[in-house]
């Protein structure tokens, strides 16, 4: 057996394991690089989604608040008109029941 292809063939396996093993670190790296980043944009979207679901909530109820007293008002209205016809004396607003 001829020891000089023996050892061509181990030289060029070493090479070929080395490159590989290289290539292996390399892309591990980049990859934990952007593995990273997307951790770093989900955590600026999850606070991103929690500001906009707060401001959401804060709108909703204001917009409550406001379609409550135009209510309320439509009734004092309704009941003034009825009041001044000579229908109702004096009755209660049904929405402030609570």
């Amino acid at each position: 057996m001829d020891y000089g292809l023996v050892g061509a063939i181990c030289a060029i396996a070493s090479l070929l394991f080395g490159a590989l093993w290289k290539i292996h670190a390399t892309l591990d790296k980049r990859f934990d690089d952007v593995s990273a980043k997307f951790e770093h944009v989900d955590t600026k979207v999850d606070g991103l989604e929690n500001s906009i679901v707060t401001r959401l909530d804060s709108h909703e109820k204001q917009d409550m608040q406001r379609f409550s007293n135009v209510s309320d008002g439509i009734w004092d209205l309704r009941v003034r008109m009825a009041a001044r016809e000579g229908v109702v004396a004096v009755t209660n607003n049904p929405n402030n029941n609570k």
